[in-house]
C-alpha cells in the first residue's frame, strides 16, 4: 500500500506565523492611517486608498488564518483511509468519511481543505507545503475519493 504524508516544515511554520502577524499589523495600520487623513482632511479619498491594500491584505489574513491551526499537522493517506496527526494526537479517517473539500485559489496562494460529515474541517495545507500537496489534490481529483468538491477563486 503506498502511504504519502504532507507537512509543513519547521521553517514554512514560522514563515506562516510572521506572515499573519505581518498583515494583521499592517491592515492596522492602514485602517488607522485612512481614518486618520479622513478626519483632517474629511476626504473620500482615504476610504478609495484604504480599500485596496485592506482588500489585499485581508485576503491573506483571511487565508492564513483558515490554515494556521493545521501548520503543525502531519496528513498521512491512502487508498484506503486518511490520518490527520496535530500535536501528537492522531485522528483517522476512512475516505467515505470525508464528505467535502474546498479548494481556495487566489493569485499568491491556494488552500485545500478537508470536512468531515458534520462539517468540521479535519485538515488544511496549502502549496507552500511539501510537494506530496499536488499529489494529494491529484489524488483527491483524479481517483474520486471525496464527491462534494468545491473551488472558490479569489481576486487577489
Amino acid at each position: 500500500m503506498n502511504t504519502r504524508m504532507v507537512y509543513n516544515s519547521r521553517i514554512t511554520q514560522g514563515i506562516h506565523y510572521l506572515s499573519f502577524i505581518i498583515f494583521t499589523v499592517l491592515v492596522i495600520a492602514i485602517i488607522y492611517w485612512a481614518v486618520k487623513i479622513y478626519r483632517e482632511d474629511d476626504t473620500r479619498l482615504s476610504l478609495v486608498v484604504l480599500l485596496i491594500p485592506l482588500t489585499f491584505f485581508g485576503c491573506r489574513i483571511y487565508m492564513n488564518s483558515l490554515l494556521l491551526k493545521y501548520l503543525p499537522a502531519r496528513f498521512t493517506y491512502t487508498e484506503t483511509n486518511c490520518i490527520v496527526t496535530l500535536r501528537g494526537n492522531s485522528t483517522q479517517y476512512l475516505w467515505s468519511e470525508v464528505s467535502k473539500v474546498s479548494i481556495i485559489r487566489s493569485s499568491l496562494s491556494e488552500l485545500l481543505l478537508l470536512y468531515n460529515a458534520e462539517g468540521t474541517c479535519i485538515y488544511a495545507a496549502n502549496r507552500k507545503t511539501n510537494k506530496a500537496y499536488r499529489y494529494l489534490e491529484d489524488f483527491i481529483m483524479s481517483e474520486k475519493k471525496v464527491s462534494n468538491v468545491s473551488k472558490v477563486y479569489l481576486i487577489f
